[in-house]
């Protein structure tokens, strides 16, 4: 099991793994099945997504980024239900943030480009709290 430890970041605690190791294995097992997931639901064949190909060759390092650096997938922010739900889960995760200290996971990013593949609402919940700064896993070939 991955050694989590806690950071702090602009007033936001992040659990974090620092090993690169077991950073890629988090990735490779509990959000790969995440990703899974969502392409069953989806209606697409995993075999076939070239992130999920991908990520076996990826080298993965946490990294603080520039928030403004974080692209999002525009065909994501196309679903008009995805945002609709990503605004009401966002502000109910910013709510915990500041209210409650919640504690969260950093961001899953693609290296090449910045795009951001894992955390949606965490990245809308921080940008609307005003967070110029993000811990992010970021994963290059």
């Amino acid at each position: 099991m991955a050694v989590r430890t806690l950071r702090r970041l602009q007033g936001v605690t992040y659990w974090v793994i620092n090993d690169r190791d077991e950073i890629r294995e988090f990735i490779n097992s509990n959000v790969k099945r995440e990703w899974e997931r969502d392409n069953k639901e989806d209606g697409i064949d995993s075999r076939k997504d070239d992130w999920l190909l991908s990520l076996p060759k990826r080298e993965w390092r946490l990294r603080i980024l520039e928030i403004a650096k974080v692209r999002l997938n525009p065909s994501m922010m196309a679903r008009r239900t995805f945002v609709m739900e990503l605004k009401r889960r966002s502000e109910e995760m910013r709510r915990s943030m500041s209210e409650y200290y919640a504690v969260i996971w950093p961001l899953v990013v693609r290296g090449e480009d910045y795009e951001l593949k894992d955390g949606y609402c965490r990245f809308t919940a921080l940008k609307g709290m005003g967070a110029t700064k993000v811990m992010a896993y970021v994963g290059v070939l």
